[in-house]
């Protein structure tokens, strides 16, 4: 029996596994900078959620002070004037206290103010810019300004 030779040229099968060693270097490379990239978003994503729920809770406990002060009562309150270097909103209507993101609405916090009557009524819509608000009481009202 004979022994067939195969003859392989070494040379091409090199520079073509350099080629794919390449190629999943780069692959990998990619994989590796899209998955921080959209992890590094989605952690960005969280405290700004989380910060703007602070936020709300603060406020919140400002308009329960007014509140309970009764009438003619101002509470002043510092705040910070940007989340995620992002500007947001305080709007208050109907017992309910919501912030959001001036950029991405869908970024939001909301709190419902259930402890107040019914009675009073809760308003107002103030921006971050200021870093400041002031809640005033009165007799019917709670209001959120500037």
């Amino acid at each position: 029996m004979r022994k067939v030779k195969i003859k392989t040229k070494k040379g091409q099968v090199r520079i073509i596994l350099e080629l794919f060693l390449f190629a999943l270097g780069i692959m990998i490379a990619l994989f590796s900078s899209t998955f921080f990239t959209q992890f590094s978003g989605w952690i960005s994503k969280t405290a700004e959620e989380d910060q703007l729920k602070l936020a709300s809770s603060a406020i919140s406990c400002g308009i329960v002070k007014a509140h309970e002060l009764n009438a003619n009562a101002i509470i002043n309150l510092d705040l910070l004037s940007s989340i995620n270097e992002n500007s947001y909103f305080i709007e208050a209507f109907d017992n309910q206290l919501l912030l959001y993101d001036i950029y991405n609405y869908s970024l939001r916090s909301s709190i419902g103010l259930f402890y107040i009557s019914e009675d009073k009524n809760i308003n107002g819509s103030v921006g971050s810019s200021t870093g400041k608000i002031i809640v005033r009481a009165s007799e019917y009202s709670i209001e959120i300004l500037r």
